[in-house]
């Protein structure tokens, strides 16, 4: 993470927490402690390894139950409606031409992946990404 560009207490807090947890933080830029700006960069794999260290800290639980469920609540609660009751836990984001999915999506036998989707597509935040990542979720329920 480019230190020059911590300058507000949440991203200072996240810059500690990733160097304590060991990850690679090269090329991670933080605009902002929420992470929605223009600004922020961070690859696929970065946040997915994020993530998988949150699914397994000692918060987990609590943590866990601030993503929305599919087809239920929150901003999911019109999308992935055919997704078993519980089964997937996403954080949705959305930008001008950005649409995001990041979260975790439980199979019938009981396995937990991480899923993390960004589509850049001048139509992705007018809801031309949502099949995509309701196909992403659908796939991993149903191959996994």
């Amino acid at each position: 993470m480019n230190d020059s560009v911590i300058r507000q207490p949440g991203i200072a807090a996240i810059a500690e927490w990733g160097r304590e947890q060991g990850f690679d933080l090269t090329g991670v830029d933080l605009d902002n402690g929420s992470g929605l700006s223009r600004s922020t960069h961070i690859s696929v794999l970065q946040m997915a390894k994020i993530l998988s260290a949150a699914h397994h800290s000692r918060f987990a639980p609590e943590y866990l139950a601030s993503f929305p469920l599919a087809g239920l609540d929150g901003t999911l609660r019109a999308r992935m409606k055919n997704s078993p009751a519980g089964s997937v836990r996403l954080k949705t984001g959305h930008l001008d031409g950005v649409s995001g999915v990041a979260g975790y999506v439980t199979t019938s036998a009981g396995k937990t992946y991480i899923l993390v989707s960004l589509v850049n597509h001048i139509r992705a935040d007018f809801g031309a990404a949502e099949p995509v990542h309701a196909a992403l979720v659908s796939w991993i329920l149903g191959n996994l």
